[in-house]
């Protein structure tokens, strides 16, 4: 299967991968159509701002990321009718392009990162604006006092902004880890299960609150939220090697998950 894929290519819509994956699945034992996760939608849910469409630009801003993006559009416009057919790459010429080039791009990208950087870390500490605008710095400071492995520090910088934004499941995901990772698992089990509430059909959150049940020895609560956490999506493999390594075989596991599903099936009169 391997050296297949190695082979395979197409260029086009996302969506040509659902056919690839419809047509491996029998072979693979897996189903055909996987959940969708790590989408658009997730992620406006967690941004601080209103992300902005493209029907939104204006038409002198839609020709200027046109103009400072030639090659990707042309890239797009040569292969985006191939599909799995090689021979449908029409290639379009890229033409004249303005004055600098590669080079003159190269030398203002880090000037421009920097402004970049400053507009998002630092001018709302500069400037501290209304008050749904509070909670980024926050945010920014408990994600690099994570990223250092500061855990009490981090776990504290989440809980202000939570203060703020106490709506936000995937927030208390991440004060659950800083907590656990600092010692405080049963704050971090409050976490999960604050996180479970907010977004029940949540597979991470429910695999996050058994990771804190196990360390805690509640083994069987532990087994539940595992259990909950593939019945949610059963792609990752996660919850499944954190029940083989409680020494479940994966036997039992497909039966327990059968039966799950059928207590939960509306019966039939």
């Amino acid at each position: 299967m391997n050296r297949e894929l190695s082979r395979f290519w197409f260029v086009g819509s996302h969506t040509d991968c659902d056919r690839l994956i419809a047509a491996l699945a029998p072979d693979l034992g897996v189903p055909a159509a996987a959940r969708r996760r790590n989408t658009t939608g997730e992620w406006e849910r967690r941004v601080l701002w209103r992300p902005l469409k493209a029907a939104e630009l204006s038409p002198a801003m839609r020709e200027a990321i046109l103009a400072d993006h030639r090659l990707d559009q042309r890239l797009w416009e040569s292969w985006y009718a191939a599909g799995f057919d090689p021979a449908g790459v029409d290639p379009r010429p890229l033409g004249p392009g303005g004055s600098g080039g590669f080079a003159a791009y190269e030398t203002v990208r880090p000037i421009f990162a920097g402004i970049c950087r400053y507009r998002r870390d630092w001018a709302p500490r500069v400037r501290a604006g209304p008050a749904g605008n509070t909670g980024g710095p926050k945010i920014l400071r408990a994600e690099r006092a994570q990223e250092a492995r500061k855990w009490e520090l981090a776990a504290r910088y989440y809980r202000e902004a939570l203060a703020d934004m106490p709506d936000m499941p995937g927030m208390w995901v991440q004060y659950g880890h800083a907590a656990k990772e600092s010692g405080n698992v049963a704050a971090a089990e409050a976490a999960y299960r604050k996180a479970v509430d907010l977004d029940p059909a949540s597979a991470d959150a429910h695999l996050q609150l058994g990771h804190a049940l196990k360390i805690q020895g509640r083994i069987g609560e532990a087994v539940d939220a595992y259990f909950q956490s593939m019945a949610l999506d059963p792609a990752p493999r996660h919850a499944r090697d954190e029940l083989i390594a409680l020494g479940w075989t994966p036997e039992i596991i497909e039966r327990r998950q059968l039966d799950r599903r059928d207590a939960s099936s509306p019966k039939v009169s």
